[in-house]
């Protein structure tokens, strides 16, 4: 059993103001051969986020990647155990796109585990060029409550937003969204035994159901047996799609624009979105660069930057903050600039004046807060990590 969780001996400090002098414990190095045969062809990707498991992939049939979980116990032999905790697939669902779908040695993959390990996201892309197909698979974490088959969503999707950057999660509405570049697609999860997601409700002009609906595949979390969402046994699955929404960003920015009186005469012509972060309950923090013309002409006659906070249930807006860009800047260097910009003003805007923010510096440095991501780039570049440090324990894997 682990018994010197750092994070443990601090709690207890807290509580008792002692002791003052904390003893480092030295970190106990196991090497990587320990924790991973030759016999499964996989990938160390590292330790989750709460140490108690360690993660790796592989590539499989039909050009799908394998993400699995299994428990570290440096107490015993072996240091990880047989048996796969959690096990998910990654990569196309469509049957049409499977039988013509081989693996590719370039397969960029990113798996995103929320902090209290109830929620996995993971994408697999083969291109690096905006709008290229990406494919996705969410999932319950490791940690989160058992049933009877612990179901897995899979979709794919395309956009010309970075990876990274194209999705976000507002848990307190279950809302998983993607920035697919003209439009925001809303998936309202329905997780276990919580309570059902709360739903968009907007009857604003730029809400509305999708028309042509994203196919979302459930399926058990080893991936072998796919499922329809229409299954004659829904209960069973952990992790379902409630329902699905567009979010039309086009209509929504000239809303935005005619809200404004000194911006109220002109006509969006192009623009890059970008979000911040998290704000409290169900407000995100967003900033746009908006290329603007007069009276439907090609030519740019305005380039502005706009931070406002956005509701994803009903889709209401206030706007925070209204700058000049320069027209000469391109428009994604001016957003990058504008980006930055916004981050700092969110820590003094007043919280009187617009929805107070729950989030804090360390969750800008990742583009989905609440989560922590582990990536395959390594790999690909053919380099490897040459240490894993345990997040919660004095333990590391070495090569």
């Amino acid at each position: 059993m682990m018994s010197n969780n750092m994070v443990h001996v601090l709690q207890q400090r807290e509580r008792r103001g002692n002791p003052r002098r904390l003893a480092m414990s030295r970190r106990t190095c196991w090497s990587v051969d320990d924790v991973l045969s030759v016999e499964e062809h996989a990938v160390l990707l590292g330790f989750s986020n709460s140490g108690r498991y360690l993660m790796y992939y592989k590539s499989c049939d039909q050009g799908l990647l394998q993400v699995y979980w299994r428990i570290f116990n440096p107490s015993s032999t072996p240091l990880v155990s047989p048996g796969t905790a959690l096990a998910i697939s990654v990569g196309p669902c469509a049957a049409s796109s499977l039988q013509n779908c081989a693996y590719d040695d370039d397969m960029e993959l990113r798996v995103w585990e929320s902090i209290d390990e109830s929620l996995v996201v993971a994408i697999s892309n083969s291109g690096r060029r905006p709008g290229t197909a990406f494919h996705v698979t969410v999932s319950c974490g490791p940690s989160a409550p058992r049933s009877s088959v612990i179901g897995a969503l899979r979709l794919t999707l395309s956009t010309t937003m970075s990876i990274p950057e194209c999705w976000f999660f507002v848990s307190s509405t279950s809302q998983l969204v993607f920035h697919v570049g003209s439009s925001l697609l809303l998936f309202s999860l329905n997780c276990g035994n919580r309570r059902a997601p709360m739903l968009p409700h907007s009857t604003k002009p730029w809400y509305y159901a999708s028309e042509f609906p994203v196919e979302v595949v459930a399926v058990p979390t080893d991936g072998t047996h796919p499922v329809t969402t229409t299954s004659d046994h829904p209960t069973k699955l952990l992790l379902q799609c409630a329902l699905e929404s567009t979010f039309d960003v086009e209509v929504f920015l000239q809303s935005l624009l005619d809200s404004s009186p000194t911006l109220r005469s002109f006509h969006l012509h192009d623009y890059d979105l970008r979000h911040l972060c998290v704000a409290d309950s169900t407000w995100l923090y967003m900033c746009v660069v908006a290329a603007l013309d007069q009276d439907g002409g090609s030519r740019c006659r305005r380039r502005v930057g706009i931070f406002f906070a956005w509701n994803v249930l009903d889709g209401s807006f206030q706007t925070l903050r209204l700058v000049s860009v320069p027209l000469h800047t391109p428009l994604n260097t001016a957003s990058d600039a504008m980006l930055l910009r916004c981050r700092r003003a969110i820590s003094s805007i007043q919280a009187t004046t617009h929805p107070p923010t729950t989030c804090s510096n360390s969750s800008w440095s990742s583009s989905v807060p609440s989560f922590n991501m582990w990536t395959n780039a390594g790999v690909l570049c053919g380099t490897s990590v040459g240490r894993l440090d345990n997040p919660a324990w004095p333990y590391a894997i070495s090569r």
